[in-house]
Protein backbone atom coordinates (compact mmCIF):
# COMPACT_ATOMS: atom_id res chain seq x y z
CA UNK A 1 0.00 0.00 0.00
CA UNK A 2 1.22 3.15 -1.06
CA UNK A 3 1.26 6.56 1.25
CA UNK A 4 -1.43 7.75 -0.73
CA UNK A 5 -3.47 4.68 -0.20
CA UNK A 6 -2.46 4.75 3.63
CA UNK A 7 -3.75 8.33 3.88
CA UNK A 8 -6.96 7.14 2.50
CA UNK A 9 -7.47 4.38 4.62
CA UNK A 10 -6.56 7.26 7.56
CA UNK A 11 -8.97 9.52 6.33
CA UNK A 12 -12.27 6.87 6.18
CA UNK A 13 -10.98 5.46 9.78
CA UNK A 14 -11.45 8.76 11.27
CA UNK A 15 -14.28 9.96 9.13
CA UNK A 16 -16.05 6.41 9.77
CA UNK A 17 -15.64 6.53 13.44
CA UNK A 18 -17.05 10.07 13.72
CA UNK A 19 -20.31 9.32 11.79
CA UNK A 20 -20.43 6.10 13.56
CA UNK A 21 -20.02 7.89 17.36
CA UNK A 22 -22.82 9.99 16.23
CA UNK A 23 -25.46 7.00 14.78
CA UNK A 24 -24.95 5.27 18.49
CA UNK A 25 -25.31 8.98 20.33
CA UNK A 26 -21.82 8.56 22.09
CA UNK A 27 -22.28 12.16 20.60
CA UNK A 28 -25.45 13.86 20.53
CA UNK A 29 -26.66 16.81 18.16
CA UNK A 30 -25.36 20.30 19.81
CA UNK A 31 -22.61 18.50 21.43
CA UNK A 32 -18.70 19.59 20.34
CA UNK A 33 -16.24 16.31 19.31
CA UNK A 34 -12.78 16.55 19.92
CA UNK A 35 -10.25 18.44 18.58
CA UNK A 36 -8.37 18.09 15.21
CA UNK A 37 -5.20 17.84 16.92
CA UNK A 38 -6.64 15.16 19.77
CA UNK A 39 -8.29 13.33 16.84
CA UNK A 40 -5.08 13.16 15.10
CA UNK A 41 -3.12 11.66 18.06
CA UNK A 42 -5.77 9.08 18.56
CA UNK A 43 -5.61 7.65 14.88
CA UNK A 44 -1.73 8.26 15.27
CA UNK A 45 -2.17 10.49 11.88
CA UNK A 46 -1.19 14.03 10.74
CA UNK A 47 -3.62 16.83 12.23
CA UNK A 48 -4.50 17.38 8.15
CA UNK A 49 -5.77 14.23 7.70
CA UNK A 50 -8.14 14.04 10.86
CA UNK A 51 -9.03 17.99 9.17
CA UNK A 52 -9.63 16.56 6.17
CA UNK A 53 -12.16 13.79 7.49
CA UNK A 54 -13.89 16.77 9.15
CA UNK A 55 -14.16 18.96 6.52
CA UNK A 56 -15.70 16.26 4.54
CA UNK A 57 -18.56 15.41 7.32
CA UNK A 58 -19.33 19.35 7.59
CA UNK A 59 -19.64 19.23 3.83
CA UNK A 60 -22.10 16.59 4.17
CA UNK A 61 -23.84 18.69 7.11
CA UNK A 62 -22.88 16.07 10.02
CA UNK A 63 -20.90 18.34 11.46
CA UNK A 64 -20.69 22.26 11.78
CA UNK A 65 -18.19 24.23 12.49
CA UNK A 66 -18.40 27.58 15.02
CA UNK A 67 -15.75 29.70 14.51
CA UNK A 68 -13.59 30.01 17.41
CA UNK A 69 -15.43 27.65 19.38
CA UNK A 70 -14.97 24.20 17.92
CA UNK A 71 -16.88 21.34 15.83
CA UNK A 72 -19.86 20.00 16.47
CA UNK A 73 -22.56 17.75 15.71
CA UNK A 74 -25.02 19.36 13.70
CA UNK A 75 -28.90 19.80 15.47
CA UNK A 76 -30.69 17.91 12.92
CA UNK A 77 -34.57 18.31 14.09
CA UNK A 78 -36.88 15.55 12.59
CA UNK A 79 -39.44 17.51 10.68
CA UNK A 80 -43.00 16.52 11.11
CA UNK A 81 -45.19 17.28 8.05
CA UNK A 82 -49.01 18.64 10.05
CA UNK A 83 -50.86 18.56 6.38
CA UNK A 84 -50.61 15.02 6.29
CA UNK A 85 -51.07 12.43 8.57
CA UNK A 86 -48.24 9.98 8.20
CA UNK A 87 -46.74 7.13 10.50
CA UNK A 88 -44.17 8.73 12.66
CA UNK A 89 -42.05 5.55 10.37
CA UNK A 90 -41.88 7.53 7.81
CA UNK A 91 -40.67 10.24 9.27
CA UNK A 92 -37.69 8.63 11.10
CA UNK A 93 -36.77 6.65 7.73
CA UNK A 94 -36.91 9.61 5.68
CA UNK A 95 -34.28 10.98 7.51
CA UNK A 96 -32.10 8.00 6.98
CA UNK A 97 -32.61 6.59 9.99
CA UNK A 98 -33.73 3.03 11.49
CA UNK A 99 -37.15 3.12 12.96
CA UNK A 100 -38.15 0.61 15.53
CA UNK A 101 -40.87 0.85 18.11
CA UNK A 102 -41.48 -0.87 21.89
CA UNK A 103 -45.37 -1.10 23.10
CA UNK A 104 -45.79 -0.61 26.37
CA UNK A 105 -49.03 -0.79 26.71
CA UNK A 106 -52.02 -2.41 24.91
CA UNK A 107 -55.78 -3.19 26.30
CA UNK A 108 -58.82 -1.84 27.19
CA UNK A 109 -59.88 0.97 29.07
CA UNK A 110 -62.87 2.80 29.90
CA UNK A 111 -63.69 6.57 29.35
CA UNK A 112 -63.11 7.65 33.29
CA UNK A 113 -59.78 5.81 33.31
CA UNK A 114 -58.94 7.17 30.04
CA UNK A 115 -58.89 10.66 31.33
CA UNK A 116 -56.37 9.81 33.31
CA UNK A 117 -53.85 8.81 30.03
CA UNK A 118 -51.84 10.84 28.49
CA UNK A 119 -54.20 11.12 25.76
CA UNK A 120 -56.90 12.80 27.20
CA UNK A 121 -54.73 14.26 30.47
CA UNK A 122 -54.78 18.37 30.42
CA UNK A 123 -57.07 18.18 27.43
CA UNK A 124 -60.22 17.92 29.13
CA UNK A 125 -59.33 20.49 31.92
CA UNK A 126 -57.74 22.74 29.29
CA UNK A 127 -60.86 23.87 27.79
CA UNK A 128 -61.07 26.71 24.78
CA UNK A 129 -61.98 27.05 21.42
CA UNK A 130 -59.69 25.99 19.24
CA UNK A 131 -60.36 23.74 16.06
CA UNK A 132 -59.26 20.65 18.12
CA UNK A 133 -61.52 21.04 21.44
CA UNK A 134 -64.46 22.00 18.83
CA UNK A 135 -64.13 18.83 17.06
CA UNK A 136 -63.00 17.26 20.53
CA UNK A 137 -66.64 18.51 21.31
CA UNK A 138 -68.94 17.12 19.03
CA UNK A 139 -67.33 13.90 19.34
CA UNK A 140 -69.20 11.28 21.12
CA UNK A 141 -66.40 9.19 22.92
CA UNK A 142 -67.51 5.83 23.93
CA UNK A 143 -67.49 4.45 27.12
CA UNK A 144 -65.05 1.55 26.21
CA UNK A 145 -62.39 2.53 24.34
CA UNK A 146 -58.81 0.31 23.55
CA UNK A 147 -55.81 2.18 24.80
CA UNK A 148 -52.38 2.11 23.07
CA UNK A 149 -48.85 3.13 24.44
CA UNK A 150 -45.64 2.99 22.30
CA UNK A 151 -42.40 4.38 22.20
CA UNK A 152 -41.09 4.98 18.91
CA UNK A 153 -36.96 5.32 18.54
CA UNK A 154 -35.34 6.54 16.00
CA UNK A 155 -31.48 4.15 15.74
CA UNK A 156 -31.56 3.90 19.39
CA UNK A 157 -32.53 7.27 20.79
CA UNK A 158 -35.80 7.92 21.80
CA UNK A 159 -38.22 10.34 20.13
CA UNK A 160 -41.69 9.98 20.65
CA UNK A 161 -43.88 8.57 23.18
CA UNK A 162 -47.42 7.80 21.17
CA UNK A 163 -50.53 7.20 23.70
CA UNK A 164 -53.81 6.81 21.84
CA UNK A 165 -57.57 6.26 22.28
CA UNK A 166 -59.44 4.04 19.79
CA UNK A 167 -62.96 3.22 18.94
CA UNK A 168 -63.39 -0.01 19.20
CA UNK A 169 -66.50 0.50 16.64
CA UNK A 170 -64.47 1.17 13.83
CA UNK A 171 -61.36 -0.66 14.44
CA UNK A 172 -62.34 -4.21 16.48
CA UNK A 173 -59.53 -5.94 15.84
CA UNK A 174 -57.39 -3.13 17.19
CA UNK A 175 -56.25 -5.21 19.87
CA UNK A 176 -54.95 -8.30 17.89
CA UNK A 177 -52.53 -6.15 16.02
CA UNK A 178 -48.82 -6.24 16.39
CA UNK A 179 -47.53 -2.51 16.09
CA UNK A 180 -43.94 -3.28 16.39
CA UNK A 181 -44.67 -4.57 12.68
CA UNK A 182 -46.64 -1.75 11.46
CA UNK A 183 -47.91 1.80 12.98
CA UNK A 184 -51.14 2.55 14.31
CA UNK A 185 -51.57 5.24 11.90
CA UNK A 186 -51.14 3.18 9.54
CA UNK A 187 -53.56 0.80 10.34
CA UNK A 188 -56.43 3.20 11.21
CA UNK A 189 -55.95 5.12 7.99
CA UNK A 190 -56.63 1.64 6.74
CA UNK A 191 -59.81 0.54 8.49
CA UNK A 192 -61.23 3.99 9.32
CA UNK A 193 -60.48 6.51 6.49
CA UNK A 194 -60.50 9.59 8.13
CA UNK A 195 -63.21 12.00 7.24
CA UNK A 196 -62.45 14.73 10.06
CA UNK A 197 -59.18 15.53 11.88
CA UNK A 198 -57.91 18.70 14.58
CA UNK A 199 -54.66 19.19 15.90
CA UNK A 200 -53.32 21.30 18.70
CA UNK A 201 -49.87 21.64 19.64
CA UNK A 202 -48.47 21.98 23.32
CA UNK A 203 -44.94 22.64 24.88
CA UNK A 204 -44.61 21.77 28.14
CA UNK A 205 -42.71 20.09 31.62
CA UNK A 206 -42.76 16.72 30.96
CA UNK A 207 -44.07 13.76 33.37
CA UNK A 208 -41.60 11.92 35.43
CA UNK A 209 -42.39 8.79 33.87
CA UNK A 210 -42.60 10.63 30.03
CA UNK A 211 -39.26 12.55 30.92
CA UNK A 212 -37.34 9.40 31.35
CA UNK A 213 -38.83 7.05 28.69
CA UNK A 214 -37.80 10.23 25.85
CA UNK A 215 -34.04 10.56 28.48
CA UNK A 216 -34.90 13.97 28.56
CA UNK A 217 -33.18 15.48 31.37
CA UNK A 218 -33.76 17.65 34.18
CA UNK A 219 -35.51 21.03 32.45
CA UNK A 220 -36.45 19.56 29.11
CA UNK A 221 -39.44 19.83 27.53
CA UNK A 222 -41.36 17.84 25.16
CA UNK A 223 -43.74 19.24 22.14
CA UNK A 224 -47.05 17.18 21.82
CA UNK A 225 -48.81 16.77 19.28
CA UNK A 226 -52.88 16.54 20.21
CA UNK A 227 -54.69 14.56 17.05
CA UNK A 228 -58.39 13.82 17.64
CA UNK A 229 -59.85 12.38 13.77
CA UNK A 230 -63.65 10.86 13.18
CA UNK A 231 -64.71 8.07 10.67
CA UNK A 232 -67.54 6.96 9.36
CA UNK A 233 -68.98 9.72 11.09
CA UNK A 234 -67.76 8.97 14.50
CA UNK A 235 -65.32 9.36 16.97
CA UNK A 236 -62.11 7.24 15.54
CA UNK A 237 -59.58 8.01 17.78
CA UNK A 238 -57.22 10.59 19.85
CA UNK A 239 -53.51 10.50 20.55
CA UNK A 240 -50.84 12.41 22.23
CA UNK A 241 -47.47 12.15 20.39
CA UNK A 242 -44.72 13.71 22.98
CA UNK A 243 -41.16 14.53 21.58
CA UNK A 244 -38.33 16.03 22.94
CA UNK A 245 -38.55 20.07 22.62
CA UNK A 246 -34.80 19.95 21.40
CA UNK A 247 -35.02 17.21 18.53
CA UNK A 248 -37.76 17.84 17.04
CA UNK A 249 -39.93 20.25 14.73
CA UNK A 250 -43.07 20.34 12.95
CA UNK A 251 -43.36 22.08 9.66
CA UNK A 252 -45.95 22.08 6.75
CA UNK A 253 -46.85 23.20 3.09
CA UNK A 254 -49.67 24.42 1.49
CA UNK A 255 -50.18 24.99 -2.09
CA UNK A 256 -52.85 26.08 -3.89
Amino acid sequence: MNKIEVAKSHYWRIREHIATSIETGTYLPGQKIPSETTIAKQFGVARMTANKAINSLVSDGVLERIKGSGTYVTRRNHDYSLLEIHPIATTITGSGKIHRSVVLSLESTSKSEAEHSASLSGIISGGGRDPFMELFNRSDIPIELFLVEILHFSGDIPLQFESRLVNPAIASDFLEQDFRKTTTTDYLTQVAPIEAAAFKITSQKPSMRIAQLLAIEDGGWTMTLHRITNSQGQFASISAMAHPAKSFAFSGLYQI
